[in-house]
């Protein structure tokens, strides 16, 4: 491991999120009993498999369905552009 300081990435308005709506413990099914690695398990199968089927923005969906490639290049141009390290 090494000895450098953590990564820090500003902060951005311009988020293009995958459209999908769909970690399943979180939080209609949160409890105090619920374990960080189920949520964290349940977010990274959510980011591995989108479902635009169940949307949290309903254009950002309609655009995936439409052309998920120029979707895909869209989401790429803008963690270029907005969400680079300090």
């Amino acid at each position: 491991m090494s000895n450098l300081p953590p990564r820090i990435i500003k902060e951005t308005q311009k988020l293009l999120r995958e459209p999908c709506d769909g970690i399943t413990a979180v939080p209609n099914k949160w409890s105090p009993a619920l374990q960080i690695r189920t949520v964290l398990l349940s977010i990274q199968a959510l980011l591995s498999a989108p479902n635009p089927d169940d949307p949290l923005d309903n254009e950002v969906a309609a655009h995936w369905k439409l052309n998920e490639q120029e979707a895909l290049d869209k989401a790429r141009e803008w963690t270029r552009l907005y969400a680079k390290p300090v």
